[in-house]
């Protein structure tokens, strides 16, 4: 993440003084598998997942009725078949779990870290008030476990507690944590539930008139690039070299943006 911010960075710097707008998708890798991270970042974490990912389930259900994103009445959903309970874990077993997920907070403070490094440096050059920023994530939290069925892995990398998070380590930390992570929602990526396709998404910048505002009508991924193609000023062409293409999908967030539609999708 850091090597791809300091190449982000580097390529709006080059081109800062063209008089030019820019487009730059930061697909940073973080926080999927493996859970690699400078201990500097998850040792700040380190204990706070003792108490295991079903507890961590129920306080981010909690947290989030107390930010107004869940409806007051919403309720957990029943676990996995996957997810072993916290409590028939052995100490050691416990240990590593707490583990994966202090690896995984680590990657995700990295990431944050590096998001505020772009947006200082945006603010640094005069653009950031120019600039429309859509975050978002691609789908609900990961439960693989690579390392338990690809045998190069195995040849390859460790899993030993002493590695892990390191460079020699490859660690993914399952259904059981993907739940605490998708939490209200059921289940996770790969699941055709909500815990599996539900992502968060923050558009925040210009244009942006809902501020600190929570929408929670249908938005699917089809719907980014529409909107860029409207606040472009521009359209999406009907060929190219001669070759008929298929029309865009989804539809231009740019009324909901800045207030004068309430919906992007009917309800039904």
């Amino acid at each position: 993440t850091d090597y791809f911010n300091d190449k982000l960075i580097q390529f709006i710097g080059d081109n800062k003084d063209s008089g030019q707008p820019f487009f730059a998708y930061a697909a940073y890798t973080s926080p999927h598998w493996p859970l690699q991270v400078d201990e500097k970042y998850w040792k700040k974490y380190e204990g706070r997942y003792d108490e295991g990912y079903e507890k961590w389930k129920e306080k981010r259900l909690i947290s989030l009725k107390k930010a107004g994103m869940v409806p007051e009445d919403a309720v957990l959903p029943s676990n996995h078949e996957r997810v072993v309970p916290w409590d028939s874990l052995t100490k050691d077993q416990q240990k590593v779990e707490a583990r994966k997920m202090e690896l995984y907070a680590g990657m995700v403070d990295n990431l944050d870290v590096n998001v505020g490094r772009l947006i200082n440096y945006l603010e640094e050059i005069g653009q950031l008030e120019n600039t429309l920023i859509v975050f978002m994530s691609d789908n609900g939290a990961a439960a693989e476990d690579f390392y338990s069925r690809i045998p190069f892995l195995q040849e390859n990398y460790s899993e030993a507690y002493e590695d892990m998070g390191t460079v020699d380590s490859y660690i993914s930390y399952g259904p059981q944590w993907a739940e605490a992570g998708s939490s209200p929602f059921r289940y996770f990526k790969g699941q055709l539930t909500e815990g599996g396709n539900v992502a968060p998404m923050i558009i925040a910048g210009r244009g942006v008139e809902r501020i600190n505002d929570t929408f929670h009508g249908l938005i699917t991924v089809m719907d980014i690039a529409p909107t860029f193609y409207e606040l472009a000023g521009t359209s999406y062409p009907d060929s190219y070299k001669n070759n008929k293409l298929f029309p865009m999908k989804g539809s231009s967030l740019k009324g909901l943006l800045s207030k004068t539609e309430i919906q992007v999708h009917p309800d039904d």
